[in-house]
Formats: C-alpha cells, sequence, structure tokens
C-alpha cells in the first residue's frame, strides 16, 4: 500500500516561521524612542501694589505765610512765594515792603483766617480775610484772595503787594498822614500854663525786628531819651512771644529835647 506524504503541515509551519520572522524584524526596526513629557515652567505675575501719592496741601502752605508773617519772619515768607513772584522782587526788597508798612502803619496786630481753597491742576485759589490792627487807626480788614501755583511736590504763592492790602495792587502805595488839630493853651488863675502844644516826637520801638546784636545799645539809647530805666524798658516786650507785639510806644519827647539826648 503505497505511503502518502502530506505537505499541508510542513506549509503550516512555514507560515508561522515566516510570521515570527516579520514580528522580529518589525520589533528590531522600531527604534524611535518613546516620548517624554516635558516640563514649562509657568509665571504667575504678583498682584499689583497701588501707590497712592498725596496732593500737596494748600492751607498748609497759605497758613504757614501768615504765620511767619506775625513772627516777622520774612526770610520764610519769601520762600513761599513762586520762583515767576521772586523774579519780580527781591527778598531784601519783599522784607523792607512789609516792615515800611509797618512802620507807616503803627501796626500793633496782625489776624487772618483763611476761608476756602479751589484747587485745580496745577494752581489753587485761596480766599482770605486779613486784618491789620494800627496803633494810630485802629483795625483795617478787607476780604482778599491769593493764587497758587504747583512746583514739583509744593505750592508757592503768585505775591503782589495787593495781597497785603487790596489798595496796594497796581503800583499803588501807602503813606499815612496825620493832621492834629491845634489846640490852645489851658492856663490856671495866675496864668501859669497847665497844658500847651509843643513839637513832640512819639518814642517807642518794634521788638520783633530789633538786632539782637544791638539791643543793649538801642535799649540803652531809648532810656536815655524816655527817662525810664533800661529794665523798665526790656520787661515791655521781653515776655511777648515773637509775632504778638507790633509797635511798643514808650513815651513822647520834646523834640528839641530828644535831638539833644541822641547827640549826647
Amino acid at each position: 500500500m503505497p505511503v502518502q506524504v502530506h505537505k499541508k503541515p510542513i506549509f503550516v509551519v512555514l507560515l508561522v516561521v515566516i510570521g515570527l520572522f516579520l514580528s522580529a524584524c518589525n520589533a528590531a526596526g522600531n527604534t524611535s524612542a518613546t516620548p517624554v513629557a516635558t516640563l514649562v515652567p509657568t509665571f504667575t505675575l504678583p498682584p499689583p501694589e497701588v501707590h497712592t501719592t498725596p496732593a500737596p496741601n494748600v492751607e498748609a502752605v497759605v497758613n504757614a505765610y501768615f504765620n511767619a508773617w506775625q513772627a516777622g519772619d520774612f526770610e520764610t515768607m519769601y520762600s513761599l512765594i513762586s520762583k515767576e513772584s521772586q523774579g519780580v522782587v527781591d527778598a531784601e526788597s519783599f522784607a523792607k515792603l512789609h516792615r515800611d508798612l509797618a512802620f507807616q502803619l503803627a501796626l500793633s496786630e496782625l489776624r487772618f483766617d483763611s476761608q476756602k481753597a479751589v484747587i485745580s491742576p496745577g494752581n489753587a485759589e485761596v480766599s482770605y480775610d486779613l486784618s491789620l490792627t494800627s496803633s494810630l487807626v485802629g483795625e483795617l480788614s478787607s476780604p482778599n484772595q491769593m493764587t497758587l501755583v504747583q512746583e514739583g511736590a509744593d505750592w508757592r504763592i503768585n505775591w503782589s503787594p495787593g495781597l497785603i492790602l487790596t489798595e496796594l495792587a497796581n503800583g499803588l502805595s501807602l503813606r499815612m498822614d496825620l493832621e492834629v488839630p491845634e489846640r490852645g493853651n489851658i492856663l490856671d488863675r495866675n496864668g501859669e500854663l497847665l497844658a500847651g502844644t509843643v513839637n513832640a516826637a512819639a518814642i517807642g520801638l518794634y521788638p520783633d525786628y530789633m538786632d539782637p546784636e544791638k539791643a543793649e545799645s538801642i535799649v540803652s539809647l531809648l532810656a536815655r531819651i524816655t527817662g525810664k530805666t533800661a529794665q523798665q524798658i526790656v520787661s515791655r516786650y521781653i515776655d511777648y512771644a515773637p509775632g504778638t507785639v507790633g509797635y511798643l510806644p514808650l513815651g513822647e519827647v520834646e523834640l528839641e529835647e530828644n535831638q539833644r539826648l541822641i547827640d549826647i
């Protein structure tokens, strides 16, 4: 009986071997690396910081100006006016104007009251009442207004003489003319003079304007002219705070006698 050889199993085996060979080739040919995730840093901005710069204080500058005036501190007053104003009047002329005004008025007191400030970018308007008390004519007062401009971080005053008195605007000046009606002599029953009219000088001083280095010689001269002692004169003003006393009357002397005592 002839033997029959079956080839089908061999074909199956070959197919299996070929299949394994192809799988091995695919595995060997796949050389790509496994992808790795890369961490990218994330930047987070800090929360915003808000800084508020306060606006300069207008009222503080106005108060400092008038307080310096009350104290006779013209240097500080001048430092508070604008650069434009300083270009018009120098420090010496500024101080002289205020001293001359005090002398003409026989200024004894200065009071001020700021009312309101209207502020806009770069400038401000401040209303105020200024009262000047004269030993000769009483109180002079009127409402007034000043303009301030911003220079850097500060306010400065646009100054003019009209800030002292509105009547001093436009180049006007102040002069005090006194007219005292002459009175007749008063005699006693025997015809002796009890009271009469003579030419006399009023003697006084402005303590705020007295040079400390010359105070001793000034007091000595006043003592000789008025007949008071130096201690009496000093005691009249030594206890007053600066700016609280203006003209301080000390007495009256006949003109001829006054000149004689000065010449000694």
